[in-house]
């Protein structure tokens, strides 16, 4: 219920953004305005620039498919405007209704990880997206291994003890009173205690 949706197409005209968690990993989707070249408002633009901004920040991409008809110039011009070196996870829609796609219709788009169908109605297939994410960027990012800050919460508990071992440090090497150093010491402790209960 976040956006309005319709069978037309152009529905989309901003960028709705969803966080969640894949083993652990916090991910973050965006989902945008479609790349059309010819655009009827300023509206349409507006949503086509926004919809390029996020595509060139994007780690890594969900490239979706319509399977019940061949791909068209729109598909084509949206796949040319990822950035290239990334991961990209292509998606083939509404596999209840029959998959028409064929091995040919994916050859320009051979650069793709891979291919998986999903359905939105039945609900099928997100496991396997889900876990394609995750490789995907993990491969990416070598640091990914450790532990992952997966709510706003935890990041501003770290940042408050962050900035209070800070104080306390710089209150310690300038020779202030134990009392200040020890007060930052306990904000730290204290916030850090509520991350771990």
């Amino acid at each position: 219920d976040r956006a309005l949706v319709s069978e037309f197409a152009g529905t989309t005209r901003d960028t709705l953004e969803e966080w969640l968690e894949i083993n652990g990993l916090a991910v973050r989707l965006a989902d945008t305005a479609g790349l059309m070249q010819k655009v009827a408002n300023p509206l349409d633009a507006m949503g086509v620039e926004r919809a390029k901004q996020t595509v060139q920040a994007a780690d890594a991409y969900l490239f979706i498919l319509d399977g019940t008809q061949p791909p068209h110039e729109e598909d084509f011009a949206a796949w040319k405007s990822l950035k290239p070196g990334r991961p990209v996870i292509g998606l083939v829609s509404k596999s209840d209704l029959g998959v028409q796609l064929k091995a040919k219709d994916l050859a320009f788009f051979s650069a793709a990880v891979c291919w998986l169908e999903i359905s939105s109605k039945k609900r099928s297939g997100f496991e396997a997206v889900e876990e394609k994410i995750f490789a995907a960027l993990v491969g990416q990012n070598t640091e990914a291994g450790g532990e992952q800050i997966t709510h706003v919460r935890h990041k501003r508990a770290l940042e408050t003890a962050l900035e209070a071992l800070d104080r306390s440090e710089k209150a310690f090497e300038s020779r202030a009173s134990l009392e200040l150093v020890t007060l930052d010491l306990k904000i730290a402790i204290d916030t850090l205690r509520e991350l771990i209960g």
